[in-house]
């Protein structure tokens, strides 16, 4: 993997991410789900000698808004490729070579 494919990837990997988290702190900020949590947080708890279960909650539901966010836009570039570009940061997607074959 030269420079240029890692750039590549970490664009690529860095920009669903970014996008996963405002989506995941907007989708926090609505006034059922912050209840939701808050709940959760509350009586869960208890259970757990105040370890705040809400926090663990935020950063797995994160994770999967970045995940699906990833999944859809890779399904919709694949019907439309200008979607990945614009959705991804870059329509070039990095090679990579298998590890036993690159070069020390």
């Amino acid at each position: 993997m030269n420079l240029s494919d890692r750039i590549i990837a970490t664009i690529r990997t860095g920009v669903p991410a970014l996008v996963g988290l405002i989506l995941a702190n907007l989708i926090a900020k609505v006034p059922a789900v912050a209840d939701v949590l808050a709940f959760i947080d509350t009586n869960l708890s208890l259970i757990t000698d105040g370890v705040p279960v809400a926090q663990w909650l935020a950063l797995a539901a994160t994770a999967g808004v970045i995940a699906g966010y990833y999944y859809l836009v890779r399904v919709a570039g694949a019907r439309w490729p200008a979607v990945e570009k614009w959705l991804l940061g870059k329509s070039l997607v990095p090679v990579y070579v298998p590890a036993d074959s690159q070069v020390r």
